[in-house]
C-alpha cells in the first residue's frame, strides 16, 4: 500500500492497494515455499481527505465489477488459475510446469 502524507492544503488524496498478490507451495518435506505464480486480485481505492488542525478522515471506494482471478487445488497438486480478464484457465502442475 502507498504511504500517505497529507500536504494540509485539504486536497482529497487517493491511495491504492495492490493488485497481484503471489499462490505459494509449500514442501513440508523439504520446508521450502515456492512461488508458482501471480493472481490478480480486486484494487482497493482510499480517499483520504485532510481536515483542520492536521486530521485526516478516509473512505474505501468498491468497483462493483472487479476483474479479479481466482485459483483451485486439483487433488493431483495441479492449480488451475482461473484468469478473470480475458477468460481463460492457467494450469500449473504440481512439477511447476
Amino acid at each position: 500500500m502507498a504511504s500517505i502524507t497529507p500536504d494540509g492544503s485539504g486536497k482529497p488524496l487517493f491511495v491504492l492497494s495492490q493488485t497481484r498478490q503471489p499462490i505459494i507451495r509449500g514442501d513440508f518435506a523439504s520446508r521450502l515455499s515456492i512461488r508458482i505464480a501471480f493472481m490478480h486480485i480486486p484494487v482497493t481505492k482510499t480517499v483520504m481527505v485532510s481536515l483542520a488542525r492536521g486530521s485526516m478522515i478516509g473512505t474505501q471506494a468498491l468497483n462493483p465489477l472487479p476483474q479479479t482471478d481466482e485459483w483451485a487445488l486439483l487433488p493431483d497438486g495441479t492449480v488451475a488459475i482461473v484468469r478473470g480478464s480475458d477468460y481463460h484457465i492457467d494450469w500449473v502442475g504440481a512439477d511447476g510446469n
